[in-house]
């Protein structure tokens, strides 16, 4: 576990995460609410537009919307069904999931998902998992794997 004392070092992770995934990913975001799932994502366009001088987009949270797709090269999708109950395969379809997923695949993109817990089947898609949390004071804690 990896503690995260300020911005800064979620940032500095967030572009960890760009030199290591170099071939793009689909990856789930596990936390509570305010662990910093969203923030990370902002961080991690901000570093992919720095490192490939591109405009840094209007970055938001997708709760209500599900689904925030930014036109970057690579293209970066995020996801957050913590509004749905449960994900099933005819949501993930609705709410273009699975062209997404192919869209990054082919770009070497990158795919978000915040609570992924919600997804009834949990296929294997996820090529990296985060976990985010708090502890009772206050400090921000995450786990890879």
């Amino acid at each position: 576990m990896r503690a995260l004392p300020d911005l800064n070092s979620l940032q500095q992770f967030a572009e960890q995460c760009l030199v290591a995934w170099p071939n793009g990913g689909v990856v789930a975001l596990e936390g509570e609410l305010g662990a910093g799932k969203t923030t990370f994502v902002r961080l991690f366009i901000e570093a992919l537009c720095r490192k490939t001088s591109q405009p840094v987009p209007r970055i938001i949270s997708p709760t209500f919307v599900l689904h925030q797709s930014y036109d970057l090269n690579p293209c970066v999708e995020h996801f957050d069904w913590y509004r749905l109950e449960k994900v099933n395969e005819q949501q993930l379809v609705e709410i273009g999931f699975w062209d997404a997923v192919e869209r990054a695949e082919s770009q070497k993109g990158y795919v978000f998902v915040e609570w992924p817990s919600r997804w009834s089947t949990q296929a294997p898609v996820f090529t990296h998992t985060l976990r985010f949390s708090v502890s009772a004071e206050g400090a921000h804690f995450l786990e890879t794997f």
